[in-house]
């Protein structure tokens, strides 16, 4: 009886480590709902992402979705967002890495605060010039719904060691906005202007997914 008692805690973890307790899968097609004030959904009925994408590479997340929007100007963006249920262990690639994969040249990448009216958002951003035109890339993360930059060291190892039968394993969104340019033109402020419209146009549930439980501040 002593030894079965003894044996109830290690049974217990390698229960846990055998069925981990997920979040719930998100309906990422609800952050995709309503198009921002001033833009019209190119695509509202498939995915769209690049066709270059091995198959490795959109096994990485467990749901990919993407959008284009366009401005009554002609300007256009995409709207991508996925969602990876192991937040930790497969958070997905960085997306300068992804982009330089594809032979994109990588330039400007930089770790800003990007201030909209509802939030102070901690973001990366860089440049992948192509052969024909330059595409600005604004991306950020949400893991266990919190903003990833905001997370210090510590935070991160211990949501990595979360594996015992009593914890929830953190999920991982990414969001990445993105616009192209002709190739000898500055960089615009088109997709900070993207991003302030889609984050005032959600509603207080798809907004705390998007940018964390914390929300505006």
């Amino acid at each position: 009886m002593l030894a079965v008692l003894l044996a109830l805690p290690l049974l217990a973890v390698e229960w846990g480590l055998q069925h981990p307790r997920y979040a719930p899968k998100p309906d990422l097609v609800d952050l995709f709902a309503h198009a921002p004030a001033g833009w019209r959904m190119r695509q509202s009925g498939t995915e769209a992402v690049d066709p270059r994408w091995s198959p490795e590479t959109l096994a990485t997340y467990d749901l990919v979705l993407a959008r284009q929007f366009a401005r009554a100007d002609g300007q256009e963006v995409t709207l991508m967002i996925t969602w990876s249920r192991e937040g930790y262990r497969n958070a997905g690639h960085d997306q300068e890495v992804c982009y330089g994969g594809l032979g994109f040249a990588i330039d400007r990448v930089s770790d800003t605060q990007l201030a909209t009216a509802l939030v102070s958002l901690p973001v990366k951003s860089f440049a992948a010039r192509g052969a024909a035109f330059v595409e600005d890339v604004v991306y950020w993360r949400v893991t266990g719904g919190v903003l990833e930059q905001r997370r210090d060291a510590l935070s991160r190892r211990l949501g990595q060691l979360r594996t015992g039968p009593w914890t929830d394993l953190a999920d991982n969104l990414m969001v990445r906005v993105s616009s192209r340019r002709p190739l000898k033109s500055a960089p615009s402020a088109l997709n900070p202007q993207f991003i302030d419209d889609y984050l005032r146009a959600l509603g207080p549930v798809p907004l705390r997914r998007v940018i964390g439980g914390g929300g505006a501040g």
